[in-house]
């Protein structure tokens, strides 16, 4: 069995059948989270280890953002040449990047070509080359991996090194005396807010399904995970469908220090507000 299919089954595994793993407040009640960007021309930073990372986990909440009229600019830190035997598969997988960014409405895709599989040996490299997107962008919000409270079973080296970078690098831009960006951090089993993301649901599953060269394969795993997921998300918020993020403000200490405690504390934070528009048929 290929390592890509052993992830996926993983991936299954967690979000089909095995219970909630962390505290009892993580499997409570989640509030529904609301864009507050306070800028009237906001910008919003989704950073992903690898092509499909940001479609799988925060689709629906990035096409809502790009629909609310803000732009997003997506990072993408590696090509994901592992991912598969294809020729060429690291100029696929940017193309197929480029197209899900295209169905979603984002505005930008920035590839840093760091090595597949290799983030935690490039650390360095990888905040320099974020410093570099933040002082071009500026961003309000700011989406990535949780690395201090991942979901289990599937915990990826390259995930974790992402979101270690995104955190440092956001808490030194704000310790610097740029206005703190809003963190939605996913890919966690603590999270503390959600979105509705019904009336995208659609777009989101579409946006994932352009990742072809992954999809050849796994097609039969990726509806069941992700409507299972959304569905598990939405009825903890009171949804059909959701996304679930642990929010929180650049530089909050509770990012790295209360959250690894037994009970962590779960405060309320400012977060998305979305137009309302049509609901879709999922």
């Amino acid at each position: 069995m290929s390592p890509e299919l052993v992830a996926f089954a993983a991936v299954a595994a967690g979000m089909l059948g095995v219970r909630w793993i962390g505290s009892r407040r993580g499997r409570r009640g989640l509030e529904a989270a609301r864009l507050d960007h306070g800028s009237p021309d906001p910008v919003v930073l989704a950073v992903g280890a690898h092509p499909d990372d940001l479609e799988f986990y925060a689709g629906g909440s990035l096409r809502l953002l790009s629909l609310s009229g803000a732009r997003v600019v997506t990072v993408v830190a590696t090509d994901g040449e592992k991912g598969g035997s294809l020729p060429d598969l690291a100029d696929v997988r940017r193309r197929e990047q480029e197209a899900a960014a295209a169905i979603l409405g984002l505005s930008d895709v920035i590839f840093l070509g760091l090595p597949d599989r290799g983030l935690a040996r490039v650390q360095e490299d990888l905040e320099a080359a974020l410093h570099a997107v933040w002082e071009r962008v500026h961003p309000a919000v700011v989406f990535s991996f949780d690395p201090v409270a991942p979901q289990p079973p599937y915990v990826h080296p390259d995930h974790q090194a992402l979101g270690r970078a995104v955190l440092r690098v956001a808490a030194a831009r704000a310790s610097a005396g740029e206005p703190p960006a809003r963190l939605y951090l996913f890919h966690t089993r603590r999270p503390n807010a959600a979105v509705d993301v019904e009336s995208v649901f659609d777009e989101k599953l579409a946006a994932f399904r352009a990742h072809a060269s992954q999809m050849t394969r796994l097609e039969w795993l990726v509806g069941p995970v992700i409507r299972r997921t959304a569905r598990l998300n939405g009825r903890r918020a009171g949804f059909r469908w959701a996304e679930a993020f642990f929010v929180c403000a650049a530089g909050d200490p509770a990012v790295w220090f209360r959250r690894q405690s037994r009970r962590p504390a779960v405060r309320r934070l400012p977060g998305l507000r979305w137009p309302r528009t049509g609901r879709g048929a999922a």
